[in-house]
């Protein structure tokens, strides 16, 4: 399983890819009812509304599914995970891995997240 350790603005983000997603430990735990707010506001879909029923997972993107099936998630209170950016040509065909796309994805949402962290 590949992995990656990244320093961004003094806090370590350690990244995997698994199950077909890049998963990034962050070093907080994230308020999902905050995230939300913040992402509605932002004009963002999300799956669950935090308010009307107990979630243990969010996911979010730009266009509304009414399947509730989203590029972004937060599987759990400390974990950011999101479709790979990076591929390897290989002889059987692409292979993803962590690099500079999946960090400059990480930093992109990183104002969310940050911004709902659970205090």
């Amino acid at each position: 399983m590949e992995r990656a350790h990244w320093e961004i603005e003094g806090e370590s983000y350690s990244a995997r890819i698994e199950d077909g997603l890049v998963r990034v430990r962050l070093p907080y735990r994230v308020d999902r009812g905050a995230l939300t707010h913040r992402l509605r506001d932002a004009g963002f879909f999300v799956a669950h509304d935090p308010d009307r029923e107990h979630v243990t997972t969010q996911g979010w993107g730009p266009e509304e599914d009414h399947e509730d099936y989203y590029p972004y998630w937060l599987p759990k209170p400390d974990t950011f995970a999101f479709p790979p950016r990076d591929y390897r040509p290989t002889r059987e065909g692409f292979r993803p891995e962590l690099g500079p796309r999946a960090r400059a994805e990480l930093e992109r949402w990183l104002p969310y997240l940050s911004a709902a962290r659970a205090h």
